[in-house]
């Protein structure tokens, strides 16, 4: 962004997070009620509009917590053309619910997991189903407010701190990154590079906070997964990556240390028409099909798993790259997360 764009968009920058500021200093100031919940709540979001990884993070709390809770998550599923409370279920469409909530779902199918915009009505409606709710993972809720009491885990990204960003339509953040971030009980640093620097680390803790602790976590991927019926060629040289993400460059940055990779990007929570499977397949013909593959996203990869152009194609070998986190010092935020369970106070 050029400098005399930026101060164009400046005054409208300010405004925005001074509206924000003023709705978050009327809950602080009691004069919007938040509804607190009977059950502990954590809550996984982040100050920016998107990128930062939420989903597989929460996938990552999830096997950390499943067998030491009875959990359940709530989103409001984003992209879904549904409103209202939904239960997730593993034949739930991606349409219904949300990519992100079908996704953690077919990986955790035990857990209950419900999509509402109105995160009160969620807790409530998902208490009601299962009164014996000890964990409630509340999934990009860090400015929904009107619900209070959550243990609050900001992430942001690595290559794009909260710190070095502004608030939209200047940069990508929802709310003024000092007010935002103290609401935060602790912050993860996400896609970060297997080594930092010492220097770096402790610049980027103090940015956060000097009395909150700060995490870094990486992604991991794993083997590729079929989405067709077609196997992997016995030599891979080409990859047409398709990705309905906000930030593909992890993922792009990955495989082209071994591939040659060209890039179909799509906008985040991409819903792929027959026309999209077209456009993919003409890109796929450009390259040698005996040495190249189409591969994408796990989150796009639950939608395409819906696509009847897709599922019906026999001829273009179509692939997803499962993720994992790893975090450091895993286990010293799994402690903070079963000391604030246990302290939690429960109505009598």
């Amino acid at each position: 962004m050029t400098g005399l764009l930026k101060i164009f968009l400046f005054p409208f920058a300010l405004f925005y997070g001074c509206l924000v500021l003023l709705r978050n200093s009327l809950y602080a100031w009691g004069r919007f009620k938040s509804f607190s919940p009977p059950v502990p709540t954590l809550v996984v979001g982040n100050l920016s509009m998107g990128g930062t990884g939420k989903t597989p993070h929460v996938e990552f709390l999830i096997r950390a917590l499943k067998n030491e809770y009875k959990i359940a998550v709530l989103s409001r599923g984003y992209g879904r053309a549904t409103t209202g409370f939904r239960t997730v279920h593993l034949d739930s469409r991606s349409d219904e619910v949300g990519d992100e909530p079908k996704q953690i779902k077919q990986k955790f199918p035990d857990i209950p997991f419900a999509v509402c915009e109105k995160r009160k009505v969620g807790i409530q409606e998902l208490l009601k189903q299962n009164p014996n709710l000890e964990l409630i993972i509340l999934d990009d809720a860090m400015q929904h407010l009107a619900v209070s009491g959550g243990f609050n885990i900001m992430l942001s990204e690595f290559k794009r701190p909260f710190f070095s960003d502004w608030v939209v339509p200047m940069g990508r953040l929802r709310e003024f990154a000092w007010s935002g971030k103290n609401r935060a009980d602790v912050c993860v640093f996400t896609k970060c590079p297997n080594e930092i620097d010492a220097h770096v680390r402790k610049r980027f803790a103090a940015a956060f906070s000097s009395a909150k602790p700060t995490y870094f976590s990486r992604f991991v991927y794993g083997d590729w997964e079929k989405l067709t019926n077609l196997s992997l060629p016995a030599e891979v040289k080409d990859l047409v990556l398709v990705s309905g993400v906000a930030n593909p460059q992890p993922l792009l940055d990955v495989l082209s240390l071994k591939y040659k990779v060209q890039l179909l990007r799509f906008a985040d929570h991409h819903q792929y028409t027959e026309k999209d499977i077209e456009q993919i397949h003409r890109k796929f013909a450009n390259f040698e099909a005996s040495t190249t593959v189409v591969i994408t996203t796990e989150k796009d990869a639950v939608k395409l798993k819906e696509s009847a152009a897709l599922v019906s194609n026999q001829t273009v070998p179509w692939f997803y790259v499962p993720v994992e986190v790893v975090l450091e010092n895993e286990s010293e935020l799994i402690n903070r997360i079963h000391k604030y369970v246990e302290s939690y106070p429960r109505s009598s």
